[in-house]
């Protein structure tokens, strides 16, 4: 179906516990991550504002769940972004 499967804040609410089940099985391929901003900061992020900075709070929350290092997390899903809106040449 060519879908991808996007984290965000979310995951870190109370009753959102499914999405650790989620997030170890979703094919790396199709992994995104997102902030939610303004609104929905996750923890350890200013409560004033969630901001796009804060993304990082859920990408590693992303590389915990799936067992993986941040670093590589980062790698996958930059060429996740790349595949699946895949940008004109500048």
């Amino acid at each position: 179906m060519g879908l991808a499967i996007s984290f965000s804040g979310l995951v870190f609410r109370a009753g959102e516990e499914a999405s650790a089940d989620v997030a170890r099985i979703v094919p790396a391929d199709r992994l995104l991550v997102e902030t939610d901003s303004p609104y929905l900061s996750p923890p350890g992020a200013s409560r004033r504002r969630n901001e796009p900075r804060w993304v990082a709070i859920t990408a590693h929350w992303l590389a915990e769940q799936r067992g993986v290092r941040p670093d590589e997390l980062g790698e996958q899903l930059v060429a996740n972004y790349d595949a699946i809106f895949s940008r004109p040449p500048t």
